[in-house]
């Protein structure tokens, strides 16, 4: 770290739970809960919130289907959540129709991918061409600024 803040005396460093907090935040809507996952190499970022009010957050360790669906499962049953109405929210490495898709769509049926943090704009033919939510940890790094 001391050689990062010699070269960049002003530099921040961040958790990626901070940004993610951040860009959920955003997305959350006053009256309900919502259940925001970020897949990154191997490793689930889960984020729930009720209405504005973060109620549990937490990293696991996913290296197949079954620790993913097996955490997320967890989650339902501690909060009482219905896998049948809650809505889940997904980021990262998330491939819709991939093998993460496949094992938690036989569970919870409203999954979606989250839209890219507001403030963020792009052109008509770069936004036909990206997958937001495959980025929208690190769009939401500007967050934390």
């Amino acid at each position: 770290m001391n050689f990062l803040e010699q070269m960049f005396p002003k530099v921040q460093c961040l958790h990626i739970s901070s940004a993610l907090y951040l860009g959920f935040l955003e997305q959350t809507d006053a009256s309900e809960s919502r259940l925001f996952l970020c897949f990154r190499d191997q490793s689930l970022y889960l984020f729930l919130f009720q209405g504005k009010e973060l109620i549990f957050s937490n990293n696991f360790h996913c290296p197949s289907t079954n620790d993913l669906v097996y955490y997320i499962m967890l989650v339902f049953n501690q909060f009482n959540l219905h896998p049948q109405q809650q809505v889940v929210l997904v980021s990262g490495d998330f491939v819709e129709n991939g093998a993460y898709h496949k094992a938690l769509s036989e569970y919870v049926q409203y999954i979606y991918p989250v839209e890219k943090p507001s403030f963020m704009k792009f052109t008509e033919s770069t936004e036909n061409r990206l997958n937001n939510h495959a980025y929208f940890d690190v769009m939401s790094i500007f967050m934390c600024l």
